[in-house]
């Protein structure tokens, strides 16, 4: 997976995004942070890509999570 640089002056099109975004909702960020929100992103984007190209046949398993513990139904 690449790694993206991120700076508060002009870092990449992602993290300008992603800046933004955050600023409309007034929340501040440090260069760190957006860097790490940056990566987080696109290694999720990546993951998408991966997984539009799984065969319609590994889509039949699937985990889900339920609070409060084990349930077998």
């Amino acid at each position: 997976m690449k790694s993206v640089k991120i700076s508060k002056k002009g870092g990449s099109a992602v993290g300008n995004t992603i800046e933004k975004i955050l600023s409309a909702k007034s929340i501040r960020t440090s260069a760190e942070e957006l860097q790490a929100l940056t990566q987080q992103w696109e290694s999720i984007q990546l993951l998408k890509n991966d997984f539009r190209s799984v065969e319609l046949n590994d889509y039949d398993i699937a985990m889900t999570h339920t609070l409060g513990g084990a349930h077998d139904e």
